[in-house]
């Protein structure tokens, strides 16, 4: 890949990743980075469970560069572009932050059950159970963070 790149100097070097892969995309995109600078990142398959969304924000969170497309498929007709408000927040933070960030988000979303996980308006699910909005943000410290995950998902609806 190193010698592609020295003959050919592309202006950007977008990695394409199937987001199914989930926690393991951090490392997946660390050794991609080690070989080439990555300048932005395609996330496939983004349709499904809890870990996809997950191995989103490892991506960003490792090479420090904006999600350009999301795809909800295999085919181009399923590619969107990324919101990029989640982009520009994300690496405007540091390093540091967005791994704090990414672990509190994995630890909400493991707290959630597969019908929360697959509901396209979580918030209906969870605020009508303002102690089920609770129990879910114990192991983050916060319930704001709750509310975050379910605005991402009803935009990316």
């Amino acid at each position: 890949m190193r010698q592609m790149t020295d003959v050919v100097r592309p202006d950007l070097i977008v990695l394409v990743m199937d987001a199914s892969i989930g926690q393991s995309a951090y490392g997946h995109t660390l050794a991609f980075e080690q070989s080439v600078p990555v300048g932005a990142v395609i996330l496939t398959k983004m349709d499904g469970t809890y870990a996809k969304g997950g191995g989103a924000l490892s991506a960003v969170a490792a090479t420090k560069c904006p999600i350009i497309f999301l795809a909800t498929g295999e085919h181009m007709a399923s590619l969107l572009p990324a919101y990029e408000e989640l982009s520009s927040k994300l690496s405007a933070m540091d390093g540091d932050a967005i791994h704090l960030r990414s672990k509190r988000f994995m630890v909400i979303m493991d707290s959630m059950t597969d019908e929360e996980l697959d509901s396209t308006d979580i918030s209906k699910l969870v605020l009508l159970q303002s102690s089920r909005m609770q129990r879910i943000a114990q192991g983050s410290g916060r319930v704001q963070a709750v509310l975050q995950i379910s605005e991402f998902q009803e935009r990316r609806q």
